[in-house]
């Protein structure tokens, strides 16, 4: 049972979250907490140098090819997650306080920020990052600001107001398409309704989902955080890994299903092992390609064929268990890994563990 703790910590912390009346944070539940790891993770784009840092608030600057430390610095901050620009002047550092902090690469000083979110994703390609912020409450709920900001100046440049609550967020690469996600509620529109006890796996589950009386709503947002659909799907969670966007279609990946949503409503489910290990996670710059890690272990998992590649680290460390908590991406698809007890992950995009030092 130890070895589910930490996961068992985080569904409990949901689960507190479902007995307040503001929900917006439902599915971010651990926001704002520390990984406890070497969990924010990034490599720079001429692939030479990875950053790697934790719960220690000491960056470590790492030679890409013998993960050997080259420099340590003092960043104060307690991350979550890094991203590095193409040009390579900026590192931007997601911490605890759920802002975005801009790092001159020469220096290593602060220059800027973005301010306090409580959603955001990176658009890769476009380097810009789409967040949602809690706005003024309206009766029951409520409001929800989008914005979008460069993430190599931190200047905003675009901004909307969405009369209602979300619980996930996504962004395409370009940031051409953002998609949100509301909160599941009960709809009695949808009649609950009694299950045939031979149906089994997807078809049970879709049985069960369409007759559970609970719904929730998808909208999507052009470039300029336009509405251009809302829809009441049949599909639901209460709790989700969070929305991905791949090829124009929207993907809810969550605890055991996962779902493509339509842009009616509809949805095609189908089982994922990945989302179920998401200690740490990440998408392939293109998007089509989940790593996610668990207990010394992860997987590759495809989106588009739904194959998964299975990974471990190897050497088993004793005492408390390991959880990879960080992945980040190499300009040649190599794969790096930070973990609970502080190493670092090198490997192949094919799932290769090429090697896994500890820093320090």
């Amino acid at each position: 049972m130890q070895f589910h703790f930490l996961k068992l910590k985080r569904h409990l912390a949901i689960a507190a979250f479902a007995l307040l009346p503001m929900t917006f944070a439902l599915q971010d539940a651990d926001a704002g907490l520390p990984k406890a790891a070497l969990g924010a993770l990034a490599v720079s784009p001429d692939g030479t140098t990875i950053a790697a840092a934790g719960d220690n608030r000491v960056m470590y600057l790492l030679d890409a090819t013998t993960l050997e430390v080259k420099e340590r610095i003092w960043i104060k901050l307690s991350p979550t997650s890094l991203y590095w620009t193409r040009d390579g002047k900026t590192l931007v550092m997601q911490h605890t306080d759920d802002v975005l902090t801009l790092f001159d690469t020469k220096t290593w000083e602060p220059r800027g920020e973005i301010p306090k979110f409580d959603k955001m994703q990176i658009a890769r390609g476009a380097e810009r990052v789409v967040t949602a912020v809690k706005g003024e409450r309206n009766d029951d709920h409520y409001k929800t600001i989008l914005r979008i900001h460069d993430l190599n100046s931190g200047e905003m440049l675009k901004e909307a107001e969405l009369d209602y609550e979300i619980v996930s967020i996504a962004t395409s690469p370009d940031a051409s398409m953002t998609v949100i996600a509301t909160r599941e509620v009960d709809n009695e529109a949808e009649p609950k309704a009694e299950i045939s006890g031979e149906l089994k796996d997807l078809e049970k589950e879709i049985a069960e989902k369409k007759g559970d009386g609970k719904t929730m709503d998808f909208a999507w947002f052009d470039a300029d955080l336009k509405q251009t659909s809302k829809v009441t799907s049949w599909y639901s969670t209460y709790y989700t890994d969070g929305l991905h966007i791949h090829d124009g279609k929207t993907y809810l990946l969550a605890f055991g299903t996962s779902a493509v949503i339509s842009d009616t409503g509809d949805a095609e489910l189908f089982n994922s092992y990945g989302p179920n290990t998401n200690y740490g996670y990440a998408f392939t710059p293109d998007n089509s390609v989940m790593v996610s890690g668990g207990l010394a272990s992860g997987t590759l998992f495809d989106l588009a064929s739904r194959t998964q590649t299975d990974f471990d680290l190897g050497e088993r460390l004793p005492g408390w268990p390991e959880y990879i908590q960080g992945v980040a991406f190499a300009p040649d698809g190599t794969i790096i890994g930070g973990t609970s007890a502080y190493r670092v992950m090198r490997m192949k995009p094919d799932g290769t563990v090429e090697v896994v030092k500890p820093v320090f």
